[in-house]
């Protein structure tokens, strides 16, 4: 094959890329694992955190709750980019959350009512649902604060605080955002989902990556959480 011809690492990496890519959109999430955690230790010595992070969170889709743990493990230790980090330790939070150790969960990201300061939007938007679930309101009302403070422009805001019923559709978000009218029969999703770069107040740029970097939208735990 193609990749197997490569003629340099960085190649063969960038083809594992573009077939995970294509994979994940196909739906074929064990293949696009399979390929995205190739692709990240495929250069000697330069381990690629982005991939990883990916093949985390498609581990915890297909329910492989001891291969998420263990990469999202690898992507906080790498320590490279906040963001990464950020979204390494919700994935995290998730699969704890998912495997019956909430308290675990919830300690990654707070500290008793208090919500941490460096779990980014994405980390407080799932604190806020983890507490709600959890019936931790107080904890649930810090996040929700800290989300409208930090991050007033972003979907998840106005999702939280009952601005909206839910986030819109991927194929809305990809127009542009502000847009009047949201699809109101999808299943949640949140921006980062289809790679939108998010900025520091939560409002969007207007790149859009391929590859979605982030864990989908929280749900009730089960033996099949999505």
């Amino acid at each position: 094959s193609a990749i197997n011809k490569a003629e340099s690492p960085e190649l063969r990496r960038d083809l594992l890329l573009k077939l995970g890519s294509a994979e994940l959109q196909s739906g074929l999430l064990s293949d696009a694992q399979r390929h995205f955690l190739e692709a990240s230790f495929s250069v000697p010595g330069r381990q690629d955190p982005e991939s990883l992070l990916q093949a985390a969170i498609l581990s915890f889709e297909l329910v492989s709750h001891d291969d998420a743990e263990a990469l999202a493990r690898i992507v906080r230790e790498t320590g490279r980019q906040l963001s990464l980090e950020q979204h390494a330790t919700a994935l995290l939070s998730r699969v704890y959350f998912a495997t019956d150790r909430s308290d675990e969960a919830i300690s990654l990201l707070a500290d008793g009512d208090e919500v941490r300061i460096d779990i980014g939007l994405i980390g407080t938007y799932w604190l806020y649902r983890l507490a709600t679930l959890e019936g931790k309101q107080v904890l649930a009302s810090s996040a929700r604060s800290r989300l409208s403070e930090e991050f007033p422009k972003a979907l998840e805001s106005l999702l939280s605080a009952g601005e909206i019923d839910r986030l819109p559709s991927g194929s809305y978000l990809l127009e542009i955002l502000g847009a009047e009218g949201i699809d109101r029969g999808v299943e949640p999703i949140s921006r980062a989902d289809i790679g939108e770069n998010v900025d520091a107040d939560g409002s969007s740029s207007d790149s859009i990556e391929a590859v979605k970097t982030i864990p989908p939208e929280p749900s009730p735990r089960s033996a099949s959480i999505q």
